[in-house]
């Protein structure tokens, strides 16, 4: 490719120096030559602007060259070559087209020559610029059909148009390096199959259908001209770029397809002329703006597809005229406002507004749409604000054909499940997650649940309180029947809810996920529940351990069920946040499927196993907050796929391996509160993916940080409080620039403050406090622009107080209390930035209200010890045994 580039560039350097000096540096045949290799390249710099049946557009192009035309005199329009001249077009190869004989060709019948017959067409200069897609296309028309001449003859008038308007699709859209450009700008005939992609009928283009041919470029405007066209398709072609336009005298299309393209700008009004048009599809384009009420002319469309776009705005009104549409899916684009008139769309089967700006009201008039069997309302909380209060009836729930119903995503809508949805047997798909709807009866918090046996997915997670609600309402809540009637059933997803009692009864062969996460279930797994179940992939029943409206729940139980170990398909495993009290078997080592294990704030006892070093697809290991005690196995280091190992918060003892160093592919390593000694493996150091690091509050005593840790590039956070630390902080910790948190705290640190630390321009949190450094405080901590807490207090730092740190203009904690070397005062200009809390000992303070807090303690450095029960200052959590939720913990 860059060899043919170079040609590229010299050829065009080498033919304008050619032109400038009369053409005398080259011969006839390396002129020829050059010119080729311009023709095959495919002038992607000749483009222009899009158009289906539409207007011109502005053409750049590349110094102009004698390419496939006579040699011009000053002055002269550059013009094609006249008729028969032998020159070839490039293929769609970007050879040379096989040279036919010349043949003598009769002069034109009339006053139209062939030249301004096209300036009909292509009106805007392009025509005989050089190198342009319509220069080259005249060219090629010339070249391949010389005795198409005389654009009088009606006959050869429809041949021409057809073939200009082609071949210049051809050379705007990069043809040369199309997929397949078979008999493309060859002087092969157009209908009887030899040009790939085109069909015809009767001898006029009805076809076009370019879809995953590599087509890189601007759509011409010439393809107007195509007035027979009846399908048009550029699909999947993402280097195809323009606007489109649309004749508005005169549309036969019955098919537009421009999804998966670079197309771009607003569907026109114009499009409404396509009276006959039956699918247009757009997906994944960027066409955009406001939807025109001609729309509602399209009374013969049958499939609107344009999700994933860029349309915005309300939708029309006019969407009612579009009486035989069957398929409208605008997913994923910026519209707002329902319309009533959407009601009158009785021939819809499906409808996907999903993830729009939609606001107001569920109109009642969607009930009347009863051939619908899919219907997508679905919004993400933040940008859409559908409402429909419980007092009035969700009409939705009487089309009782839907198979798919996802109202999911938006929390204004609320009430209760109507009578009507245990009639809505054909459902396969339920979801109305992150929703307001409740239970009226907590003895059948579903009521006609288990009619509905065709269901696969049901997602009624995520139920929210309304905080406007006079009294408090619960979300679905109540005990639930037996589920196992839904046999069908592939994902069940209830999570965050209040169902209570023991697990509900769940069997199907079919069922891959199980999330019955933050409830109020207690007693213990049954085996059946994955006996039953035996092809699951995701179990999660995490989060039972909770306080709601001032009631506990302990959770579910150990032991763990031994079902479990013979899952050989499980993938994702999560009973964190429970009251299990057992230890983890050893048996699930042999589980090679397992990516996930969650087990955090689960009260497990006992070690970690070494079989777990046998889980090769594990990704995730989460086991903070138990009470697991031993070592860590340094068969863990051979968890290549492991991104995210949480074991802090136990009482795991002895040295941290080496073999952890293996685990290149750690985004999060959690050690810390646990009581490892010895020192932080300089093997870290090859952690090279690392984001946050936390060693907190372990027993390094008389231990160095290592140097290492300023290897890790992309390392966000760094806690290392409380683990009795001593000498230097590494001034590699400099090279950290993309660090926001370093918490070192409460260690026998020594040594200056690094000046490198200036480099970290991004910190937010720099805690130094309760260590044994000295030397003045340096200026370089002022270009840390973004900090908000500093704390260095209770070290031995003398010395003015920088004025640079005023430049810390976002600084909400500064403390410097217990520095007693520090002199001078505070600078006003730090005073100035109204920190919520500047604590400083007293001499240093002005008698201006600039400390919030001054104190004449001396020196000394507190204990570091922390007592049973306290918590760090906010990098290791200490379980607390009223804390009852682990998600408040994060």
């Amino acid at each position: 490719m860059l060899f043919r580039y170079s040609l590229l560039v010299a050829a065009v350097i080498a033919l304008t120096d050619a032109q400038s000096d009369g053409g005398n540096r080259f011969t006839d045949r390396e002129q020829v030559r050059a010119e080729m290799i311009l023709h095959g390249h495919g002038f992607e710099d000749g483009e222009k602007n899009v158009a289906v049946g539409g207007g011109g557009g502005t053409t750049t192009s590349p110094a102009p060259s004698a390419s496939f035309a006579p040699s011009a005199t000053p002055g002269a329009t550059t013009a094609p070559p006249t008729t028969g001249q032998t020159t070839n077009p490039p293929t769609a190869g970007g050879g040379e087209a096989p040279t036919s004989p010349t043949a003598p060709v009769a002069a034109p019948t009339g006053t139209l020559t062939l030249e301004s017959f096209l300036l009909t067409i292509t009106d805007d200069g392009s025509l005989t610029e050089a190198l342009t897609p319509q220069n080259l296309a005249y060219t090629a028309l010339q070249t391949s059909n010389p005795e198409l001449n005389d654009p009088n003859d009606a006959a050869q008038q429809l041949e021409i148009e057809q073939r200009y308007s082609l071949n210049t699709l051809y050379f705007a859209t990069g043809g040369p390096t199309w997929v397949d450009g078979t008999g493309w700008i060859t002087n092969a005939p157009l209908c009887d199959g030899s040009w790939a992609s085109v069909a015809c009928t009767d001898e006029v283009v009805t076809s076009v259908s370019l879809a995953d041919n590599a087509l890189v470029g601007m759509l011409p405007s010439e393809i107007r001209v195509l007035t027979g066209l009846t399908s048009f398709i550029v699909a999947n072609n993402t280097g195809l770029s323009g606007g489109l336009e649309i004749d508005s005298e005169s549309c036969d299309l019955l098919e537009i397809n421009i999804a998966a393209t670079n197309v771009s700008g607003p569907l026109p009004p114009s499009i409404g002329a396509c009276t006959n048009l039956q699918s247009f599809i757009a997906t994944g384009s960027q066409i955009g703006g406001e939807l025109p009420a001609e729309i509602g002319q399209l009374t013969a469309l049958t499939d609107f597809t344009s999700a994933s776009t860029f349309f915005s705005g309300p939708i029309p009104a006019a969407i009612g005229g579009m009486v035989n549409l069957q398929n409208l899916d605008i997913g994923f684009n910026d519209l707002s406002d329902l319309t009533t008139e959407m009601g009158l769309l009785t021939s819809l089967t499906a409808m996907d507004l999903g993830f729009n700006l939609l606001n107001g009201r569920i109109p009642s008039e969607l009930g009347l749409l009863t051939a619908l069997t899919r219907i997508v309302l679905a919004g993400d909380n933040r940008r859409s604000s559908l409402r429909q209060n419980f007092t009035d009836p969700l009409e939705l729930f009487k089309l009782t054909n839907l198979v798919e119903f996802d109202l999911s995503g938006n929390t204004l809508v609320e009430g209760a499940l109507p009578p009507e949805f245990e009639q809505m047997t054909n459902l396969e798909i339920f979801d109305i997650h992150d929703c307001a709807f409740f239970s009226d009866n907590q003895d059948d918090p579903l009521p006609g649940i288990t009619s509905l046996t065709n269901l696969r997915v049901l997602d009624i997670s995520r139920q929210f309180q309304n905080p406007n609600a006079e009294q408090p309402i619960f979300p679905f809540f109540g005990s639930l029947p037996d589920l196992s009637p839904l046999s069908n059933l592939e994902n069940l997803i209830m999570s965050d809810n209040v169902f209570v009692g023991n697990l509900p009864t769940v069997a199907s062969p079919n069922l891959v996920e199980l999330d019955l996460s933050a409830n109020f279930f207690s007693g213990a797994v049954p085996d059946s529940l994955l006996e039953s179940n035996p092809n699951l992939k995701r179990l999660v029943l995490s989060d039972q351990r909770r306080i709601v409206q001032g009631q506990v729940n302990e959770g579910l139980s150990g032991p763990f069920p031994a079902a479990i170990a013979s899952h050989m398909f499980l993938e994702e495993l999560d009973m964190g946040g429970n009251d299990l009290n057992t230890t983890l078997p050893t048996e699930w080592g042999a589980m090679t499927s397992l990516r996930e294990i969650k087990m955090d704030f689960s009260f497990l006892t006992g070690p970690i196993p070494t079989e777990y070093g046998q889980m090769v697809q594990l990704e995730q290991l989460e086991l903070a907050q138990c009470s697991l005690v031993g070592t860590i196995p340094t068969e863990l280091g051979q968890l290549a796929a492991l991104f995210d190992l949480q074991i802090d918060n136990n009482g795991l003892t002895g040295q941290i391996p080496t073999e952890i160093g293996l685990l290149t592919g750690l985004i999060e390593l959690r050690l810390n509160a646990n009581s490892f000694v010895g020192s932080v493996p300089t093997e870290f150091g090859l952690l090279t993916a690392l984001v946050q690091l936390n060693v907190a509050y372990n027993e390094f005593n008389g231990t160095g940080i290592p140097t290492e840790i300023g290897l890790l590039p992309f390392l966000l956070e760094f806690f290392g409080e409380g683990c009795g630390f001593n000498g230097p902080i590494p001034t590699e910790f400099g090279n950290l620039v993309l660090l926001q948190e370093l918490e070192l705290g409460i260690n026998q640190l020594t040594g200056n403050i690094p000046v490198e630390f200036g480099n970290i321009v991004g910190m937010i949190d720099l805690e130094l406090y309760e260590n044994q450094l000295v030397g003045q405080i340096p200026t370089q901590l002022g270009l840390m622009v973004e900090l908000v807490d500093l704390e260095l207090d209770f070290n031995l730092l003398t010395g003015p107080v920088p004025t640079e740190l005023a430049n810390l203009v976002k600084l909400d904690r500064l403390a410097l209390q217990g520095n007693v070397g520090l002199t001078g005062v505070i600078p006003p200009a730090v005073c100035e930035l109204n920190a919520t809390s500047l604590q400083a000992n007293c001499p240093i303070c002005p008698e201006t209200e600039c400390c919030t807090n001054c104190t004449e303690v001396e020196a000394e450095a507190r204990s570091a010890s922390i007592p049973a029960g306290d918590t760090d200052k906010g990098s290791g959590f200490t379980f607390l045994p009223g804390t009852l939720s682990r998600r408040g913990l994060r």
